[in-house]
């Protein structure tokens, strides 16, 4: 559970940390970090926080295969052969 929560907060905060970099990068004055922050369009990317976290959820929940109540059958080994894992 702590694995699903650490990666939606780093999906969610990704379009900030894209945009302090571009900052960073295109700025000839030494900023300090407070600086850019206080300049940010924190609306904008909190918006583009939530619409990165809402894409990833629906792309992944479209590649997910089966339903609940299907089983999964594990990888085996088989006449010297994986044979990988599916969804019963």
């Amino acid at each position: 559970m702590v694995r699903v929560i650490v990666e939606n907060v780093l999906l969610f905060l990704l379009p900030t940390a894209i945009y302090m970099g571009y900052v960073f990068l295109l700025r000839k004055t030494n900023a300090s970090a407070n600086q850019v922050l206080n300049e940010a369009p924190l609306i904008w990317l909190f918006f583009a926080g939530l619409a990165t976290i809402f894409v990833t959820v629906v792309i992944f929940g479209a590649k997910h295969e089966g339903s609940p109540d299907q089983a999964y059958e594990p990888p085996s080994y088989k006449d010297g052969k994986i044979v990988p894992g599916r969804v019963k």
